[in-house]
């Protein structure tokens, strides 16, 4: 089904962040329409072919097949709630005496299995899962009570939901910071899951400056839950006009880009 989808007529956007994040103040990424309606392509910069050909899988999953059909119709989102406000925060780390701290962090999932031993604080595994065998790893290690999973790096929700079985481990699901329409995605892997006793991290559109979605598809939480969609989101054609991107160098360093990670996904691929 791949032949079906637009490649071609991928249109690339750029959308600037309202915080620094991952060292991007600019976020940015490609929409591509299939049969089934668009997707997002949105890997990081540092991230090889490899890894962005499980993008481009999600991506393909979503604008051709779809996805599983929710077992829950809205998903309940987390968030922090600061203690005090900004101005009190920065007079507290200011006046602490406190400098740099030598922190050093436990991402594989031998160290995560050495710090639970020690606290009793329940361990999520996050940055230690971004391969379908991560989740895995992770429980046979002991390493963690919670898996955070991402269906980008997973290479789908139907994969992703596969992982979650066989790790074992409750699961709870985060964006990867997509527009809505590849938010879409993690939503329906969240709506999919046969139990979710968490809020997942899935409010992140706060953290870019528009969406490409517009009206009621826009994936913005209300009273603290999202809607699980059935079908992709389809952009604001006005908001992609915006938030297009103009570089021509970095419009065709996307493209080639694409064009490689194609190369890969159809080795490993058959329609």
């Amino acid at each position: 089904m791949t032949n079906e989808i637009d490649f071609d007529g991928a249109r690339i956007y750029a959308i600037p962040m309202r915080a620094r994040f991952r060292g991007i103040t600019v976020r940015e990424g490609m929409l591509i329409e299939g049969p089934a309606g668009w997707g997002e392509f949105c890997p990081f910069a540092d991230y090889d072919d490899t890894v962005s050909a499980s993008w481009l899988a999600t991506t393909i999953e979503q604008c051709t097949l779809g996805w599983p059909e929710p077992v829950r119709d809205r998903i309940p989102i987390n968030c922090t709630v600061p203690a005090v406000g900004p101005e009190r925060a920065h007079a507290i780390a200011a006046n602490s005496g406190c400098r740099t701290a030598k922190v050093k962090v436990a991402d594989h999932p031998e160290s995560l299995a050495a710090v639970r031993r020690q606290v009793d604080v329940r361990i999520a595994a996050d940055e230690s899962i971004r391969r379908a065998e991560d989740p895995l790893r992770v429980a046979v290690a002991g390493a963690a009570d919670v898996a955070v999973i991402k269906c980008t790096p997973l290479g789908g929700v139907r994969r992703s939901l596969e992982v979650a079985e066989a790790a074992g481990l409750p699961c709870v699901v985060s964006s990867a910071l997509e527009t809505s329409v590849g938010l879409a995605a993690q939503v329906a892997l969240a709506g999919a899951l046969p139990e979710l006793d968490l809020a997942c991290g899935l409010g992140t559109l706060s953290l870019l400056n528009s969406d490409l979605v517009s009206g009621s598809e826009s994936l913005r939480a209300v009273d603290g839950y999202l809607p699980v969609p059935r079908t992709p989101p389809a952009p604001d054609l006005s908001l992609l006009n915006t938030y297009e991107l103009t570089d021509p160098d970095q419009a065709a360093w996307w493209r080639d880009r694409l064009t490689r990670v194609r190369t890969m996904y159809d080795t490993h691929h058959t329609d």
